[in-house]
């Protein structure tokens, strides 16, 4: 039974239980563990294929596997192309997955493993998705994408809540996202919207976004934005996105130059009093060291979770209650 069934909100995920059923790899109902005295971390390596995002590709495969699809174009740095092939396999669906370079070889092994065809493109994160995009136009293939489907963030949203289940009923006061195209991000946000319009809760705890400060345009845009405020005060200042070039890190995750839906993101956390913290490549080294010594071995997109929660907690009053990361990518 997967998570979708095994809670009270499969009525917010707009894809039938039965066809999600169909295709399901028990992904979801993750566990919760304690790591300091009211920090609490998600542990969503705990999937098929070790990350997160199996929760957006399941519910994204099992409609276009509804509709019938044959074959599918996806993008990505890594994990979700990853996810999307995996489940691909489980519906019969033939999958091309456009990569970059970069990306390590055990991810595209695994890749492989489930019948896609990869296919590597030369340059940024978003040229790889400027090439997939350019193969989907033809009109051939369907685009399914992470950061363009809806559907993946409707799959998203099971994340929080699972949590409302976890915390019996409650949220933790502060929950820790990581951002890069915002995938998560947005699960999270549209289903505390969903959870305030439906009174199940009646006040959204904080969250706080988290990137990598080498590639960081949601924070620098952010930054600019309230520098903004405070200079103008009694003047409405519209945040305005910028893009980044990406200098270098080892979160390769969240380094997202010029996440597509970027001005987006940003009038969400200005608007929704949201806050977000930039860790550098040593704090994150640091965290994942830390972590290790925990037991946990993880991506350093995983660690950078950590390190954004200890940065953002050594300011004065920054935060009380209990707090919420999210373990969100084993080392394959």
């Amino acid at each position: 039974m997967n998570h979708y069934k095994s809670n009270l909100f499969s009525r917010f995920i707009p894809v039938s239980d039965k066809s999600i059923s169909e295709i399901s790899m028990g992904e979801g109902n993750t566990p919760v563990v304690r790591l300091g005295k009211e920090l609490y971390a998600k542990v969503d390596y705990m999937m098929p294929t070790l990350s997160f995002k199996d929760r957006g590709a399941v519910v994204m495969i099992a409609a276009a596997h509804e509709k019938g699809i044959r074959h599918i174009i996806q993008d990505s740095s890594g994990n979700a192309g990853c996810s999307v092939a995996a489940y691909c396999a489980r519906a019969g669906i033939n999958a091309d997955i456009y990569l970059g370079e970069s990306t390590p070889e055990k991810k595209i092994k695994m890749i492989e493993s489930f019948g896609a065809k990869v296919l590597k493109i030369a340059g940024s994160r978003e040229d790889v998705a400027a090439a997939a995009i350019k193969e989907a136009s033809k009109g051939e293939k369907y685009y399914a994408s992470h950061v363009f489907d809806p559907l993946f963030v409707q799959g998203m949203k099971s994340y929080l809540f699972e949590v409302y289940h976890d915390f019996e009923g409650d949220l933790p006061d502060n929950i820790f996202v990581p951002l890069g195209n915002g995938t998560l991000f947005f699960g999270v946000h549209l289903a505390l919207q969903d959870l305030l319009e439906n009174q199940i809760i009646n006040k959204s705890p904080n969250i706080i976004a988290i990137q990598t400060a080498n590639c960081a345009p949601i924070y620098n845009s952010y930054t600019l934005w309230h520098a903004a405020t405070q200079k103008h005060p009694k003047e409405k200042v519209k945040p305005r996105f910028h893009s980044v070039i990406n200098r270098g890190t080892i979160a390769d995750g969240i380094a997202i130059a010029s996440p597509a839906k970027g001005q987006q993101i940003l009038e969400i956390i200005c608007n929704y009093n949201y806050s977000i913290v930039a860790v550098d490549d040593t704090e994150i080294l640091d965290a994942h060291s830390a972590l290790s010594r925990m037991g946990y071995y993880l991506e350093h997109t995983s660690a950078a979770n950590y390190a954004g929660y200890l940065k953002y907690v050594s300011k004065p009053d920054q935060v009380t209650g209990t707090s919420l990361i999210t373990l969100c990518g084993a080392t394959k």
